[in-house]
């Protein structure tokens, strides 16, 4: 592959600014990094941890739902997919979720 300088002197003296495209092009596809390679049997580990997502999730939801209660749903199934257990995910928004609404609803 020819030095960036020569490139742009063979290719400056075009109309167009093809030449600019070829270089970034250039540019683009060296700077791309390596796929990494990891041993077998090493497990990433997660980069959040179930407590930490469900506290994420209250504290992105919580604060909406008090105003739009249509959100406790939401809230119930994004708690439900970090837990991955739909027996308990229902009882659960039984329990918490659902007197909320049915208060909701019943104040307006």
């Amino acid at each position: 592959m020819p030095s960036p300088i020569f490139l742009v002197v063979e290719l400056g003296d075009l109309d167009d600014w093809d030449w600019l495209d070829k270089l970034t092009k250039d540019i683009l596809i060296a700077a791309k990094p390596r796929k990494k390679v990891r041993g077998r049997g090493k497990r990433r580990k997660p980069p959040y941890s179930k407590g930490e997502l469900n506290k994420l999730i209250d504290d992105l939801v919580h604060p909406h739902a008090r105003e739009n209660p249509a959100l406790w749903v939401l809230d119930s199934f994004c708690h439900a997919m970090v837990e991955q257990d739909p027996p308990q995910s229902v009882r659960k928004f039984i329990r918490y979720n659902l007197p909320r609404i049915i208060e909701d609803y019943l104040e307006k």
